[in-house]
């Protein structure tokens, strides 16, 4: 009989989680095309009020690998237990009824992990075989605090860029109609991209979420007040998902912080550089046309934290700049101080504390305001050299040693030791079973 592999996964969401679970469980059910090791089962798991429509939308190529492993709810009761239960999520859902047990988690994004966690891992201590992070930033935090879990079964693997489709694309590429309008809407010749989800936001502008949009957006106007017909702010983003109410909900949000700017600024709004607003699902192929706009020249992102930092890696690789906090899981790819923005720790706001996830005394990273306008304008006024020297120092390395070739090799290895196939020579066993009865019968 062959082993047994259960994974338990947000893969069908459009979320980060979403798509490093899908990143991990594709080589493994490609490899077991090939080679036909393994039972493959797949639970797929919520993410948040994210919606489950990533199938909806993808080539038939993934539809065909992924659809006929996954198990229907109603069926999720009467499993039996696998050799392997691998689970990608938070600590809270690791799942721990395997022979053996494989969790994956992002982590964290502040300087400390929640009791409930830590504790979670501890006193599952005999049944987490092993523990995968994807930075060094997430292990050192998430296990500082852990007291009893054997520490030498926490590995990192990192979120591995998909070098065939996150690529430079040549000049006379073209693009599909979607991201043809996008590219005819920034009208602009040099554009900063950020994209993330846009959480705790209000119409009153005095909450922001772990991504700091509403300060970047602040920071950016100030950086660039007078030059509306020279750059812009392109923001792929939405509040929860993507329906026309969120869009409008953002839209709206964002004509009340362009108003509120202007006052504080005692200016004219029209002074201030454009937003462009992009709202709505993009294939990867899509994503990678967007990052290869000419007009778009950088990402930025002044982030609090992050457990990877996995859109930063894929824009880099398409050996353009990219400008992000200089601290958190980025910072095992993006080595280069020039890019890097400084920051002081504050403990986390009261409304972005999550119960059990973001813990009230934990902090985490608020950029210096003044570095970040310094290095948006060194990276606007001398782009040719900064974006050499950002190819050359960080770029190369990411397609060299974060691809994703390199973590899925990694990560079937990680499998295969947890539950090894022991090939098994038939031909021999049979001759052999022959020859004991051939004995018998004498």
């Amino acid at each position: 009989m062959k082993p047994y592999i259960l994974i338990y996964s947000p893969f069908e969401t459009v979320s980060g989680y979403g798509a490093h679970s899908r990143d991990l469980i594709k080589p493994l059910l490609e490899q077991n095309k090939i080679d036909n090791k393994y039972d493959i089962k797949l639970i797929s798991a919520g993410w948040g009020s994210t919606p489950k429509v990533y199938f909806n939308n993808c080539d038939d190529y993934l539809k065909e690998l992924f659809l006929p492993h996954i198990i229907p709810l109603q069926e999720v009761n009467s499993l039996a237990r696998p050799d392997l239960a691998i689970t990608i999520s938070i600590p809270t859902e690791f799942v721990v009824f395997g022979i053996k047990n494989l969790a994956i988690t992002a982590g964290v994004e502040v300087d400390k992990a929640s009791d409930l966690w830590t504790g979670l891992i501890d006193q599952n201590r005999d049944s987490l075989h092993k523990i995968i992070v994807p930075s060094e930033f997430t292990k050192d935090v998430l296990f500082k605090d852990v007291k009893r879990f054997n520490k030498n079964n926490a590995d990192v693997l990192f979120e591995g860029v998909d070098t065939t489709v996150f690529k430079p694309l040549p000049d006379e590429a073209e693009f599909t109609d979607k991201v043809a309008k996008i590219s005819d809407q920034i009208k602009e010749p040099f554009a900063f991209l950020f994209t993330g989800q846009w959480v705790n936001i209000n119409e009153y502008m005095d909450m922001d979420g772990r991504k700091n949009i509403k300060g970047l957006i602040t920071m950016f106007y100030k950086t660039f007040t007078g030059m509306q017909n020279d750059v812009s702010l392109v923001l792929k983003t939405n509040a929860g998902n993507n329906s026309v109410m969120d869009k409008t909900k953002i839209t709206d949000l964002l004509f009340k912080i362009k108003m509120h700017a202007a006052m504080e600024m005692k200016i004219d709004h029209k002074q201030l550089p454009n937003i462009h607003l992009i709202h709505g699902n993009l294939t990867d192929e899509e994503v990678n046309q967007l990052y290869n706009i000419p007009q778009i020249k950088a990402m930025v992102s002044t982030t609090r934290g992050e457990g990877y930092g996995r859109p930063l890696a894929e824009f880099a690789a398409v050996k353009k700049p990219v400008l992000a906090t200089n601290w958190s899981g980025q910072l095992d790819f993006l080595t280069n101080d020039k890019f890097l923005f400084d920051y002081t720790l504050k403990e986390v706001e009261e409304f972005n504390i999550w119960k059990d996830v973001i813990e009230k005394d934990s902090k985490w990273a608020h950029v210096v305001e003044s570095d970040v306008i310094n290095k948006l304008s060194a990276v606007y006024f001398n782009y040719d050299g900064m974006k050499d020297e950002f190819i050359e120092t960080v770029s190369n390395n990411i397609i060299t040693n974060f691809n994703i070739n390199k973590m899925n090799t990694r990560f079937v290895e990680i499998v295969e030791a947890m539950i090894p196939v022991i090939d098994v020579d038939l031909t021999a066993i049979n001759k052999k079973l022959q020859s004991l009865k051939n004995f018998k019968k004498r």
